[in-house]
């Protein structure tokens, strides 16, 4: 592993397609509070502003689930496919714009659709032009890797592990992951690989605002209000907390198969924490590294034993068939479903009414 490798981002990608949109902003080529409808008029959803995009406001459906339900997997999609199938099948809003806050890899699509409509550039070109270039940030881009077959030496291996033969392997190569193989180009709400370098970059040059004006990351970095006047930890792409020893940290995490992602800017004690890993998530490690933030000493786990699945019975399996419903959050469904290679699935579908599940 050497540190100018790139790791796919994910969802570390948000925060930085926020910041491109607040470019855009800081230029007056748009507004926060601009109707998205300005640039998708097709689109079957009104009084959504740019704003709420960022916010994870806006009630839109989740593509990923539309796209299972209306996508030929063996086609690579695209964000315009994003587009065009939630302006065919129109599937309902899970609520109206700024009442709720639930997450939207689907306004993120938006948003890069945005920036491309605003600049007559591709995302990628975007990015990197008003971006990655005046930060030196060398060894990032908007691409995808994760399923090709041979690596570029850059580009960090990546591996799932298999529980059933006990071994890791290729994303491609696990029946679990294999079905994310069609969604690996669609752009910004993920698809940006970085290092943990040009993420130190990005991280000081949001402390000094050095590209973007101070009242404008303070807007990004403060937790938004919802019409019914409750707030929540979560400004325009960016998850925020206090911590009381390094002080408010804005941050996001990501993932995708074979990779983890989380980075953390510290305001206050304006100090950086990147952790990238190209395996699944391994938090006893990332806590560990950022208790060394606090305390100067790094000790390491000790690495965790790894699982292999046993074989049950299907008569076992069915009795956990079925849907379940959260006492505290009863909007939300999880749905249990048998596949027919006997593995058990979890399916999550928000339920505006809380009592039926599609």
């Amino acid at each position: 592993m050497k540190l100018k490798q790139r790791f796919n981002l994910a969802s570390v990608s948000k925060p930085l397609t926020a910041l491109g949109i607040l470019l855009l902003v800081q230029e007056n080529k748009i507004k926060l509070d601009d109707d998205i409808n300005k640039w998708f008029a097709n689109l079957p959803y009104d009084n959504i502003t740019v704003r709420h995009l960022l916010q994870h406001t806006s009630g839109l459906p989740d593509y990923i689930e539309l796209f299972a339900d209306h996508w030929n997997e063996s086609t690579f999609a695209s964000n315009e496919d994003v587009l065009q199938l939630l302006t065919q099948y129109a599937p309902p809003r899970l609520f109206e714009a700024g009442e709720q806050m639930v997450y939207s890899n689907t306004g993120y699509v938006l948003l890069s659709l945005l920036i491309e409509r605003v600049t007559n550039k591709s995302f990628s070109t975007y990015m990197t032009e008003a971006i990655f270039n005046p930060l030196n940030m060398k060894h990032t881009t908007v691409t995808s890797t994760t399923f090709i077959e041979e690596y570029p030496c850059e580009i960090a291996q990546v591996y799932v592990y298999d529980v059933y033969s006990g071994k890791h392997i290729r994303p491609v190569e696990f029946e679990e992951t294999r079905d994310t193989v069609y969604l690996d180009y669609i752009t910004g709400d993920g698809g940006i690989y970085s290092t943990v370098e040009d993420l130190w970059k990005l991280g000081r040059a949001v402390i000094c605002a050095q590209l973007w004006n101070k009242e404008l990351l303070e807007q990004a970095f403060t937790p938004s209000t919802l019409s019914a006047e409750q707030s929540f930890p979560y400004g325009m792409g960016w998850m925020i907390y206090e911590d009381e020893q390094l002080g408010t940290c804005v941050s996001h995490t990501g993932g995708w198969p074979g990779y983890a992602a989380t980075f953390k800017i510290f305001l206050q004690s304006k100090t950086i924490f990147v952790f990238l890993r190209s395996k699944e998530q391994g938090l006893t490690y990332e806590q560990a590294i950022e208790k060394a933030l606090k305390t100067n000493e790094l000790i390491l786990p000790k690495k965790p034993k790894q699982l292999k699945a046993i074989h049950l019975s299907t008569e076992l399996l069915e009795g956990y068939v079925g849907k379940y419903y959260l006492q505290e959050n009863p909007e939300y469904a999880i749905e249990v479903v048998l596949q027919p290679n006997n593995r058990l699935y979890i399916f999550t579908k928000y339920n505006a009414n809380g009592i039926t599940c599609n």
